[in-house]
């Protein structure tokens, strides 16, 4: 049972918790093997190395609303400086003579020209704060007279200037003496029910660029479809927590670097996050955000307890400098049997996994940290589908790290064996798991995998120079590939040479840099995914594309797959459709073959962009310029093999 109380302590405080008892709870080594048991082992030289970096997933440098990034500086702002939507109703107001002339009286002799309005820009002159009578007439000017507004029910945006600073919400505790809307109140550090006038309220689109920083419970059991904050630094606990049913898809926090705990909690309708100042995120920040598909936050340092839990959906996440991840951060992600949810998780700063961080990603597979020093109990548990573990600076393991893993085949470790607990391994299976290591087979002499000793341990080679794979650069944003200028076809005297293949047979082809897999339809995109012997027939057939002329040139190759569908590229993304007889998808489904970075296998390059070939991200196929770099080429190649029957 996942534990959705509220936090009792914040990320920062867990972190150095996990740091500063790590030695308590994981610093034993495990049972010295018996002679028998190691002879047992394998300790035969592995021919590569470790996993390699899968690169940041490409959708966060071309989609625009995940890679946006910009710095905004407060200057005090009047009528006509910004540019508004039609049927915005503008107002300046004198907060320093609120008491004289309030700002409901002044709306109420608007009304006539409100009502043909759809929002309202209030610009305040005389400071920068607005009292709560102010603020409760502008949360209650579009909601029915009846409910204490104006009756100005068209009314569904608000834009307020020079506004710096705003009132919080008041917890809804049992002693606080607020009936809350006649709902219990759960006390508590952050209850989900606060009091802040928002409830109800007729905005949907609101616009606070020149807030300083959100307080405590500020916009809880909010109904907003979207938000603009440009100049806020914080976000406080439960600060827009618990809105299930507001329509808030998108969030772009450009300047916030602490966000609170339970900040957005529950809002349910969430598809991206960007954050990309944010460095600590508290406890249950994100949790319950059903819908959510990308997370971003390129800063960050510290993400608490539950941070992402119950993301159903989430297919990706950017979070290079990561460095704690709290309990529960990652859980129930995914469902594999409809291939959604988060596939290689990459986490190249990682040091600590609390307890039950990364566990029920349904469709797991890689997981990458090659910084990660510890694993605290059940960290890595209960993901159904993972084969692989790459983390080569592993030195301490709590119990139970990968249990309930039956796919998991290779934990990539380093030089010296980690101190481990002595249930570090139970619940994993020997039959599949082996544990790669690069010291000397001296120093692993005597470690036992504890709680599961007939774990294979075989010594690899050592791991490349630390070196990040090149990752995507921006991918230009097109609806449809244009046709190429007369001039930009391919060259034979300034492309490498051709590589051939034979035409009319199917074949499956396999990607080189990564462990057996293959190239697939998955949901109309082509992808890679392991295919074995022993998958049902249906599932080998999906890996089997018939070689065809080219339909731009009959001196390229087009790939067939298996229910007819061709593969092409469109706005740069590899993916599989029906030939519809245009130019443009001829030329997008035509492609050269080259020499690959191995004697067997070959890039293929496009017909109509003849500098960009096929190259493999985080298991996704994308065109992309060419690059004169080793692990570029690997990425870029596959080897053509017969297809499994």
């Amino acid at each position: 049972m996942i534990d959705k109380s509220c936090a009792n302590s914040s990320a920062r405080h867990l972190a150095l918790t996990a740091l500063a008892t790590a030695v308590a709870l994981c610093g034993a080594p495990g049972p010295a093997a018996s002679a028998a048991v190691r002879t047992a082992i394998p300790a035969a030289l592995h021919g590569g190395t470790g996993l390699p970096d899968p690169g940041t997933d490409p959708v966060f440098s071309s989609d625009g609303e995940l890679s946006r990034k910009e710095t905004y500086t407060y200057r005090p702002s009047k009528p006509g400086d910004h540019a508004l939507p039609s049927g915005t109703f503008l107002l300046s107001y004198d907060v320093s003579q609120a008491s004289r002339h309030p700002l409901k009286a002044q709306l109420v002799k608007a009304r006539a020209e409100l009502a043909r309005s759809t929002g309202i820009a209030l610009y305040l002159t005389g400071g920068t704060a607005l009292n709560d009578t102010d603020l409760r007439a502008v949360q209650t000017a579009g909601n029915a007279e009846s409910a204490g507004g104006l009756g100005l029910t068209n009314l569904n945006r608000l834009h307020i200037y020079n506004l710096r600073s705003l009132q919080g919400g008041t917890e809804c505790t049992p002693d606080s003496g607020l009936a809350c809307a006649g709902q219990i109140a759960r006390g508590g550090r952050s209850p989900y029910l606060w009091y802040n006038g928002w409830w109800g309220s007729w905005v949907r689109h609101l616009v606070l660029d020149d807030l300083q920083d959100v307080k405590p419970g500020s916009f809880s059991n909010h109904n907003f479809a979207s938000v603009s904050l440009k100049a806020a630094r914080t976000v406080g606990a439960m600060a827009f927590g618990h809105g299930p049913y507001a329509k808030l898809s998108v969030l772009y926090l450009p300047s916030v670097t602490e966000i609170g705990a339970n900040a957005f909690r529950r809002n349910q309708y969430l598809t991206k996050v960007n954050l990309p100042r944010v460095r600590t995120i508290d406890d249950f920040a994100f949790d319950d955000a059903s819908r959510l598909r990308y997370f971003n936050a390129p800063e960050l340092e510290s993400i608490g307890r539950n941070g992402l839990n119950d993301s159903h959906v989430l297919e990706a996440v950017n979070l290079p400098k990561l460095r704690y991840m709290g309990i529960n951060c990652f859980d129930l992600n995914g469902d594999a049997a409809a291939g959604t949810g988060v596939k290689v998780l990459r986490l190249p700063s990682l040091q600590t996994l609390d307890k039950n961080a990364i566990v029920h990603l349904a469709s797991l597979k890689e997981l990458y940290a090659p910084a990660l020093t510890t694993a605290w109990h059940d960290s890595i548990s209960g993901n159904a589908s993972l084969e692989s573990v790459y983390a080569p600076s592993l030195s301490k393991l709590g119990p139970r790290v990968f249990a309930q893993t039956p796919r998991l085949r290779a934990l990539y470790l380093g030089q010296k064996p980690p101190a481990q607990d002595a249930a570090a391994f139970t619940g994993a299976d020997p039959a599949k798991l082996t544990i790669y290591y690069t010291g000397d087979t001296s120093a692993w002499a005597s470690f036992v995998p504890a709680g599961n000793p007939t774990i294979k341990l075989v010594k690899r080679n050592p791991d490349t120079a630390p070196s990040a794979t090149p990752s995507a650069g921006p991918l230009p944003a097109q609806t449809s590939a244009p046709n190429p200028p007369a001039t930009a076809s391919p060259s034979p005297t300034s492309t490498p040479a051709p590589a051939g293949l034979p035409t009319g047979v199917t074949r499956s082809f396999r990607s080189l840099d990564t462990p057996p897999l293959f190239i697939q339809a998955s949901g109309g995109f082509a992808r890679l995914a392991a295919i074995r012997e022993d998958d049902p027939a249906a599932a080998r057939q999906r890996a089997g594309l018939r070689i065809v002329p080219g339909l731009a040139d009959p001196k390229g190759y087009s790939f067939v797959g298996p229910d007819g569908r061709y593969l092409r590229h469109k706005n740069f993304r590899l993916r599989f459709d029906l030939r519809d007889g245009s130019s443009l998808f001829n030329k997008d489904a035509t492609f050269y073959a080259r020499p690959g970075s191995t004697a067997a296998s070959v890039t293929l390059e496009s017909f109509n962009y003849p500098n960009r070939v096929v190259v493999q991200r985080n298991r996704q196929l994308w065109l992309l310029p060419r690059q004169a770099t080793a692990a570029f080429r690997a990425a870029s190649s596959f080897q053509p093999v017969l297809p499994l029957r």
